[in-house]
């Protein structure tokens, strides 16, 4: 899970810097830092959800 928040909030500063751009610019949320620690958030996050093996706490 730290992966997954330092990624996501790397992405949210690169999107902070970059706001106010038009969409074309490739700035902020939708240039390529931004994204690609997004996706690297968003995978992360997902990886470490996993189902509870038979017998483990919930």
């Amino acid at each position: 899970m730290p992966i997954a928040f330092v990624a996501l909030a790397g992405a949210g500063v690169a999107a902070a810097f970059g706001a106010g751009e038009p969409v074309g610019a490739g700035a902020g949320a939708f240039g390529r830092t931004a994204q690609l620690l997004a996706l690297i958030g968003l995978f992360a996050g997902l990886v470490s959800l996993r189902e509870p093996e038979k017998g483990e706490p919930v």
